[in-house]
């Protein structure tokens, strides 16, 4: 089952949280003014080393027997890229267990007006997944 990867991110964003702030409460002699413009200071030596970035692997496609591009639609060319961009970034993210780590859009048509107005954009991507070890951080 992939996990929701918004959940995560949260999940993380809160746990850093958790240990920030008592650390900076520490630090502080118990007086933290959370509205100071001026943030605490940390030394590195106060804290373990995090733990190494997934790495991405790639060589994976959006191309499939039954889809061999994809289409983006919009009023502009920049739109339709644009569009295009969104759809293959979501091909992507359904493919990956995790999380997309790097995405190449490969156009077969920048830009060109279809039948019904605006402009389309065709293409599919070559992408890579984080492949996440138990011991290692998703971004």
């Amino acid at each position: 089952m992939k996990p929701d990867v918004t959940l995560l991110r949260t999940a993380f964003l809160l746990v850093a949280a958790l240990v920030v702030v008592p650390a900076a409460f520490a630090e502080t002699g118990g007086e933290l003014d959370l509205f100071s413009p001026e943030p605490p200071t940390f030394s590195p030596a106060d804290s373990a080393a995090p733990a190494a970035l997934c790495p991405c692997i790639t060589g994976y496609s959006t191309l499939t027997p039954s889809n061999t591009s994809h289409t983006g639609f919009g009023s502009t060319c920049s739109a339709a890229q644009s569009n295009l961009q969104v759809q293959l970034w979501s091909a992507a993210l359904t493919q990956c267990e995790w999380d997309v780590c790097s995405l190449q859009v490969i156009y077969k048509n920048t830009c060109y007006t279809p039948p019904g107005g605006g402009k389309a954009a065709d293409g599919y991507a070559l992408f890579g997944c984080y492949a996440y070890n138990g011991s290692c951080t998703l971004p």
